[in-house]
């Protein structure tokens, strides 16, 4: 498929907020949503799960193998939900590169998800940003509900695959650490 084609449909999906499913390959995986913004680099989504609101998903689109629409199965999930409510503030994030998206993200949200897949698919930190240049970020990476265990970790941005927050579990990570540091 060529870039104008390409990027074309894109931008109608966003244009007419056509309910989508985006598929990794690569990854197995595949994630059902609105597309908010592109990039030449990377693509934003809102997505969904079980028909609830599950935060923002911003993928490199070398990534992206399939985008699909149209389906009864995501007309009859699309009829179940509604945009999202803070899509404003989603809006505004630039992703000009993975370093400002994930900056912008962390400015709205409070934290950001970062994803390392191409070493395997589960690996993922959550976590608040503590210092960042083009190359490397430092997080204090939130542990599992379970752990509650805190550290800090340096990832290099190039092996970051993808960047999420605002789902349903980090929602409840957040709010958890929120209350121990209030009782700390």
């Amino acid at each position: 498929m060529g870039k104008n084609v390409f990027f074309e449909n894109l931008k109608r999906l966003i244009d007419q907020k056509i309910f989508v499913s985006i598929f990794t390959d690569i990854y197995r995986e595949s994630f059902i949503g609105y597309i908010i913004r592109i990039s030449e680099d990377l693509l934003l989504l809102y997505s969904y799960e079980i028909g609830k609101p599950n935060g923002i998903k911003i993928f490199r689109l070398d990534d992206i193998t399939r985008i699909r629409w149209g389906t009864k199965e995501l007309d009859e999930i699309e009829s179940l939900i509604s945009l999202p409510p803070n899509l404003e503030a989603i809006n505004k994030i630039t992703m000009d590169n993975k370093a400002v998206a994930i900056k912008q993200v962390q400015n709205i949200f409070g934290y950001v998800t970062i994803h390392i897949q191409s070493i395997d698919k589960s690996i993922c930190f959550i976590g608040e940003i503590v210092e960042m240049d083009d190359e490397t970020i430092i997080i204090n990476e939130f542990g599992t509900i379970d752990s509650q265990g805190r550290a800090f970790l340096l990832i290099a941005l190039q092996d970051i695959t993808r960047i999420d927050s605002g789902g349903i579990y980090e929602e409840q990570l957040l709010q958890l650490y929120q209350r121990r540091r209030k009782s700390d």
